[in-house]
């Protein structure tokens, strides 16, 4: 019995906790006690969201992610919203846009490799 697709499976919902766990607690945390990133925030914004959005789409194993990215789009803007409560932070609109890129622009990577079977998912 060949258990490659059940461990790329466990190890694609470990990626994403730990992606999804990282995003929420380095976004919610207070600004001192945070990674700083300086100018290239945006970009750590589209890169962080696009990261969470490839580990989702690989995991969902559907013809539809509409809802997906519907979903990720709102939990990044939740998130921007969200810093409007912790002391030092404060949400920003174009964070909340990167997010959203982020997220479009790792769907657009899955939408191409499943369009052009570049990949087999790993729950098929």
């Amino acid at each position: 019995m060949n258990k490659t697709p059940e461990i790329r499976k466990t190890l694609l919902i470990i990626s994403w906790i730990g992606v999804f766990l990282g995003i929420t607690f380095l976004s919610l945390l207070p600004p001192k006690s945070a990674v700083p990133v300086g100018e290239y925030d945006k970009i750590s914004h589209l890169f962080a969201y696009m990261c969470l959005a490839l580990n989702s789409f690989l995991l969902i194993n559907s013809k539809n992610h509409f809802v997906g990215v519907v979903v990720l789009i709102c939990y990044g803007i939740l998130i921007e919203l969200l810093q409007a409560y912790i002391p030092g932070r404060f949400p920003s609109f174009w964070d909340g846009i990167a997010n959203s890129i982020g997220v479009v622009i790792g769907w657009g990577m899955i939408f191409y490799a499943k369009k052009f079977n570049l990949y087999k998912t790993p729950c098929s």
